[in-house]
């Protein structure tokens, strides 16, 4: 008897090219290893960058590009919402007059399709509120499309923060 798919929606840190680079977090390599398959996929929401290096995905009606990421192993989903949670050193460091929770990102079910809009079905996706994006002073990223090479703020330690 096989194993059921779990599938998870990746806009950012978690898409194949950032997971298979030289240098990827153990959580990282731990879902390159573990992942059965990918594809490249659309969900509908609303995305930002985040000016600590990564992005964020609310729920929304913009087509966001991504992955859809297939594994077996059921411990994958304990890895990531771990992987998920914020460093609290990380943001009092950036926003130390704001109480931020340690887990801004959700986990929840959401439908995602094909590059041609065909349903993949359900996968699990982390998810903020947009009060939390606007906290972390969020950017809107127009184009749907997140690459750690390209982002809106593409260092971590942007001028603005530094001054912080």
């Amino acid at each position: 008897m096989s194993q059921p798919l779990i599938q998870i929606f990746t806009y950012g840190t978690l898409q194949p090219e950032e997971i298979l680079k030289p240098g990827a977090t153990p959580e990282q390599r731990f879902c390159a290893g573990k992942m059965i398959r990918a594809h490249h996929a659309i969900a509908v929401g609303c995305f930002y960058h985040l000016p600590l290096g990564y992005p964020a995905m609310t729920i929304g009606a913009n087509q966001i590009y991504g992955s859809l990421l297939s594994f077996t192993d059921p411990k994958i989903l304990d890895v990531l919402d771990d992987y998920e949670k914020h460093e609290p050193e990380m943001l009092n460091r950036f926003f130390p007059s704001q109480k931020l929770g340690e887990n801004d990102y959700q986990r929840q079910q959401i439908e995602v399709f094909s590059l041609t809009q065909d349903s993949f079905g359900l996968a699990w996706v982390y998810l903020m509120t947009l009060q939390q994006i606007q906290r972390l002073e969020g950017i809107p990223v127009t184009s749907g499309k997140w690459d750690a090479r390209n982002n809106p703020q593409p260092d971590l330690l942007t001028a603005d923060y530094q001054q912080r």
